[in-house]
């Protein structure tokens, strides 16, 4: 029996460090299932001068399986360039990590107004 990619007094195999599987497999459990709702009452909870100015919200998108950023540039903006859908992910870059296309179903997007 090999030793090898386990450490001293271990039994289970070291992951391979670098691996984006890992990284996103990661990502997701240091969100433990987090969502908007939270996020919101943790801000109602604060003075409101404290609250970042911010471009007004059109709307609050819950996310379904198989939502993309993408088709949601679509959906508000007509548009699913990376310009549209990075407005969205920039709004919600906090809930989302920084795998854009890792959206879980139950998270409340903000959908931020254009500007003019």
């Amino acid at each position: 029996m090999s030793d090898k990619g386990l450490t001293q007094g271990s039994s289970a195999p070291k992951k391979a460090a670098g691996h984006k599987a890992d990284a996103i497999e990661e990502e997701l459990l240091n969100r433990g299932g987090k969502t908007q709702p939270a996020a919101k009452a943790a801000a109602a909870a604060r003075p409101a001068e404290e609250a970042p100015a911010g471009p007004a919200i059109m709307a609050t998108h819950t996310v379904q399986s198989g939502d993309t950023l993408s088709h949601l540039a679509l959906k508000y903006y007509k548009e699913a360039t990376r310009e549209k859908w990075m407005i969205i992910y920039e709004a919600n870059k906090e809930l989302l990590g920084k795998y854009p296309g890792l959206m879980l179903p139950g998270q409340e997007l903000i959908i931020p107004q254009l500007e003019a």
